[in-house]
């Protein structure tokens, strides 16, 4: 039986990478790609009915919980993948809260990533049911993984009090861990911190 799935993701280079990864699933899987989430809705209230919705995390315009909600709301039962450079725990447990079955970064392996489709798409119950299919937080020397989670979202312009309600601890915390970080680092502002984050990989 033919399964749809569908690619909502608006950097068409990783979107061709990943096209060429799904087409390992075999001849049965079809794969229909999308630049924003309104395309997407707009199929799929033209009758257009998919198995799998693989979802980027960060698309420029949208919000992800809201993305999430709408998806949810026209297709109740759609298993949705979110996919994300992302290395933010708390990014991971924004997407699961509002309703992404499975959380994955784009850096794994696709054979990871395939297995994890083909779970989803053998039916209810059977998918990564928020697993959080191989996540994990990057190691940097000198830094806790609770710091590294600050940093990366300091990288997404997120503000102390944000952060704090994020990944639950006072902005108080936050302030203090990102001051350890600056003074370890040599870093004077956060602008210097955004940078360094994208010389580390979580930007």
């Amino acid at each position: 039986m033919e399964q749809r799935i569908a690619v909502i993701d608006d950097h068409r280079l990783f979107v061709a990478g990943l096209e060429l990864v799904l087409a390992r699933l075999g001849d049965e899987v079809v794969v229909e790609s999308f630049t924003g989430p309104d395309q997407f809705l707009s199929a799929v209230s033209q009758g257009t009915s998919f198995s799998l919705a693989i979802l980027d995390f960060y698309i420029p315009g949208f919000e992800v919980t809201e993305t999430l909600a709408q998806i949810r709301a026209v297709s109740a039962g759609l298993p949705i993948l979110v996919l994300s450079s992302s290395v933010s725990v708390a990014d991971r447990d924004i997407a699961i809260a509002a309703g992404a079955s499975d959380f994955v970064q784009k850096h794994t392996a696709p054979d990871k990533l395939l297995s994890v489709i083909r779970q989803t798409l053998s039916g209810p119950g059977q998918g990564g049911n928020g697993q959080l299919s191989e996540f994990s937080v990057p190691q940097i020397k000198g830094l806790t993984p609770r710091q590294v989670e600050v940093l990366a979202l300091v990288s997404k312009g997120f503000s102390n009090k944000e952060i704090g309600r994020l990944l639950e601890i006072s902005p108080e915390t936050v302030k203090s861990h990102l001051k350890d970080i600056f003074t370890r680092f040599g870093l004077r502002n956060r602008v210097e911190a955004i940078e360094f984050t994208r010389q580390m990989g979580l930007g």
